[in-house]
Parts: structure tokens; sequence; C-alpha cells
């Protein structure tokens, strides 16, 4: 971010840049850009053994990277419901294990294997039900992220003030993050009075952005610095005022 606040005779400048958000911004963009491609690219379903034994009394399910044991004594079956391979602990209470139809050929082992009590262990492989980020989950991501970009681009606001006592002119162009631009030019005769208004951006921090006022009550950015002496700040202001000839007091 930069800023200048120069007097040359009878002509006020303010240059306000900010550069340094912009980067960030673009960053954060491609960050989320990079970032929703794995999201919303499905993922190959990965192998998953199961395998069920009287002698450990459980059907333990290994998802490679960690492994889920259920107590047989939990299980009265197992079924294929909405295309997958279920234990079923109740009425309404299943287990899901796999993806159908891959697990389609194992239910005549697993029912012999849960009606016979000596049955010896059973074991099969099938696909994993993961096949990537849950819709609700990328949703939250995106909106999060949007969230973020949209709080950086709060700061993303750049002006050019050109105040020209000769000519008796004032100068103003700018843009705001992400479509706003705006430039304009009028008499110094149409300018009622100048505003700096307090904004409150949290820890007990708060930005200070000063208007123009005109006699048509309209209000144009002047500029807002993102960091600033408070003092510092005031005295720029009372400047400005001096500089259009208007009273060192705040006029709205």
């Amino acid at each position: 971010m930069a800023s200048r606040f120069a007097v040359e005779g009878n002509r006020l400048t303010i240059d306000q840049t900010r550069r340094g958000a912009r980067i960030i911004l673009t960053i954060a963009v491609l960050g989320l850009i990079l970032g929703a491609v794995p999201l919303l690219v499905p993922h190959a379903p990965k192998p998953i053994h199961t395998t069920c034994s009287h002698a450990t009394g459980a059907c333990t399910i290994d998802y490679g990277h960690h492994d889920h044991a259920v107590p047989l004594a939990s299980i009265s079956g197992a079924d294929l419901r909405a295309g997958q391979l279920v234990l079923v602990h109740g009425p309404s209470v299943v287990y899901h294990v796999c993806r159908a139809p891959v697990g389609a050929p194992m239910l005549p082992r697993l029912a012999a294997f849960f009606a016979d009590d000596h049955a010896a262990a059973v074991a099969f492989d099938c696909d994993s039900l993961a096949t990537g980020v849950p819709p609700a989950g990328i949703v939250a991501g995106l909106l999060g992220s949007l969230l973020l970009i949209g709080m950086i681009g709060i700061f993303v606001v750049e002006s050019h003030v050109v105040i020209d006592r000769d000519a008796g002119t004032i100068a103003m162009r700018g843009s705001r993050w992400p479509f706003w631009r705006w430039s304009l030019e009028r008499p110094l005769s149409e300018i009622r009075g100048v505003m700096m208004r307090r904004i409150y951006s949290g820890r007990g921090q708060s930005l200070r952005p000063v208007y123009i006022v005109f006699s048509d009550d309209s209000v144009r950015f002047a500029w807002s610095p993102a960091a600033y002496m408070l003092v510092a700040h005031l005295d720029r202001v009372a400047q400005l005022r001096a500089f259009l000839g208007l009273p060192p007091h705040a006029d709205t």
C-alpha cells in the first residue's frame, strides 16, 4: 500500500494505491481456483478389505489408513441397499461398507457366515463409498474462500484526487474491487464539505475513509488509509479542509 498527500502551490494531489493488497487478493483468487479443482474432480474409489471372524467377534473394515470394527453381536446380516453393501444392525440401523455391484457377490458368503456360529472367517475386498468431497463440504469451502477474498477486497481501493485552485476544479477518479470505477471533474464552488467516517474493522481497530460532499448532496470517496496514525490522518483532513477554504471542524 502507498499513499501520497502533496501540496504544490495552488494544487493538492492525493494518490492512494494498494499494490500489496492487490497482490494478496490475486494470490487468494488463484488459491481458490487451484484449490477448487481437486474438490470438483471425482476421486477414484479406494479398495478396502473386510474380515468377519467369530474368533474376534467382529467384522473389521480396513480402509488402509485406519480400520473400524463392528461387533458381530450387533449384526443381524448383510444386504444391498441403494447400490451399497451394508451390515444390518437392526430394522432401521445399517453400517455402510462398500459400493455394489463389487460387494454383491459376497452376499451369499456373508449370509452363510452370519447363519453359522461355527463358520470360518470370511474376508473380501471391495471399493470404498467415498469418491470425493461431499457437496456440502465443497459449498462450505467455497463460501469460506469467497468470504476471505471479500474481506481482502475491502482494502483494494485506489484513488487519485487533484484539487486545482487556479483552474477552480476538483478531479477524482478511482476503483474499488471488484467492479466499481469512478471518474469526475467538478467546480470547486460545488464542494460543500469534507466528511470522515469511522468503520469498525475488528479488535478495536477502525477504518477512517474521507469523502468530499458536494452541494447536490452527492458524496465521493477521496482516500482511506489502511494503516495510519490518527493524529497524522486528522492533520491531513484538516489540511484538505483548509486548502478548500472550509471550516476546520467536521462539516457533516
